[in-house]
């Protein structure tokens, strides 16, 4: 599912245009599987699909399928740093982000690594949600389109189910007294009829 979190332009041909040549790409590269991080490096990727002569989409791909794709500080700082350089490159003029694998998007942030470090009084806990709401703005504010391509269990800040029976909603943080946050704190309220908060998931 492509899901256009922020889109400036105001022609529909170019956006179904930008689309094709997207599905198209992330076809191609399913068919040729990414290969799971072995590094910190490797675990957000960086890469161009080309537009025209002059410009490309910036496609991200968070690389961790293994643990969902799920965020650590690491590649919320790469994400950050890369979200900053490109807002301001024209030869960028649209963001796209992917998850690696066929199993998830991404899982929300890496709760067991924040969770360890806060037993042992690591600063980690308070970096790694001080920078992920610095992110999240940057996200929900930035200047350029920005397109998700969801697939799989999408955790956190989503709060549908992508449509095909091929995404999985999470909502049970709710039932352990864990608040909302990011795009479920503004969604959830407003999905009555829609959702089965026992369950978590769409009707």
């Amino acid at each position: 599912m492509l899901k256009v979190l922020h889109d400036s332009s105001a022609n529909p041909y170019r956006c179904v245009r930008r689309c094709e040549v997207l599905l198209q790409h992330l076809r191609h590269q399913t068919t040729t599987s990414t290969s799971a991080a072995t590094h910190m490096e490797d675990e957000v990727l960086f890469s161009a699909i080309p537009e025209d002569k002059d410009h490309h989409y910036r496609l991200i791909t968070l690389n961790r399928p293994k643990a969902l794709n799920a965020l650590n500080l690491h590649m919320i700082r790469h994400l950050t740093r890369d979200l900053n350089e490109v807002s301001s490159n024209p030869t960028y003029p649209v963001v796209v982000l992917t998850g690696a694998g066929n199993k998830a998007f991404c899982a929300g942030g890496d709760i067991r690594a924040v969770t360890e470090a806060g037993k042992v009084g690591n600063r980690l806990a308070k970096d790694f949600f001080r920078e992920e709401y610095i992110l999240n703005h940057l996200i929900g504010t930035y200047k350029k389109p920005f397109i998700a391509v969801i697939n799989g269990i999408t955790m956190g800040g989503v709060s549908y189910e992508p449509p095909g029976g091929q995404g999985f909603m999470e909502l049970k943080r709710g039932q352990g007294g864990y608040g909302p946050q990011g795009g479920n704190a503004l969604c959830t309220p407003r999905g009555q009829g829609l959702m089965d908060p026992q369950e978590g998931k769409a009707l």
